[in-house]
């Protein structure tokens, strides 16, 4: 009786040790990470200071992905849509209570609201807005140890770096602010903005077809 016992427990050892080998060649099975996620935007944002005839130019550029039926061929005709800004008043200095308002307290006295579409938010910038970047040249209001506009942006549309699109009037004076727009790995993410004390029914974008769109080639 001894012998089927023993043969029994040398079972149930060799059995344990198979499931402990498998569980080990389990734990060394390399993990395979996920496919990456698309990063290519189908649309980007930038902006220079220049200096021209000893005055300061601010030139923005959106250029679109290489499709014949980009954006920026159906607006510019071409694969990039470049302009100069109108030299802004009351922008230089401390002066402008809205620029005042917009560098500091931007997601404070604005929330962002319905999403803008890529035509749209071109013809906006290009015909009605000063843009303005964490970095413009307008900012009297931060120091370089403050958050500024790159914060304000961060709370607004989720990335600390975009552009504010700034209302003008025939003037070329600044009066509100009108657009965020954050650029991300997955392309522009642009949001109206509208005042908190206001209703976005009580509160349309209005464009000002003043500026003409510049070509510029590849």
């Amino acid at each position: 009786m001894k012998y089927p016992i023993q043969l029994l427990i040398c079972l149930v050892f060799g059995l344990l040790i198979s499931l402990n080998q498998a569980e080990a060649a389990k734990k060394k099975k390399p993990i395979v990470p996920p496919p990456p996620v698309a990063t290519t935007p189908d649309l980007q944002l930038s902006q220079a200071v220049v200096e021209r005839d000893g005055n300061l130019k601010i030139i923005n550029t959106m250029v679109c992905d290489a499709s014949p039926v980009s954006v920026c061929q159906k607006e510019c005709g071409s694969t990039a849509c470049e302009w100069a800004e109108p030299a802004c008043r009351d922008c230089l200095g401390t002066g402008s209570e809205v620029m005042r308002e917009i560098f500091s307290r931007l997601s404070v006295s604005y929330r962002a609201t319905s999403p803008i579409d890529n035509a749209t938010l071109i013809r906006t910038l290009v015909q009605s807005s000063i843009v303005l970047t964490p970095q413009s040249p307008y900012d009297y209001y931060n120091s370089s140890q403050d958050p500024g506009l790159a914060g304000q942006l961060q709370i607004l549309c989720g990335s600390a770096s975009g552009m504010v699109g700034v209302l003008r009037d025939e003037d070329s004076r600044p009066t509100r602010a009108i657009v965020a727009v954050c650029n991300t790995p997955r392309g522009v993410q642009a949001r109206i903005l509208e005042r908190v004390d206001e209703s976005t029914s009580d509160a349309p974008l209005f464009l000002k077809l003043t500026t003409e769109l510049e070509m510029r080639k590849p």
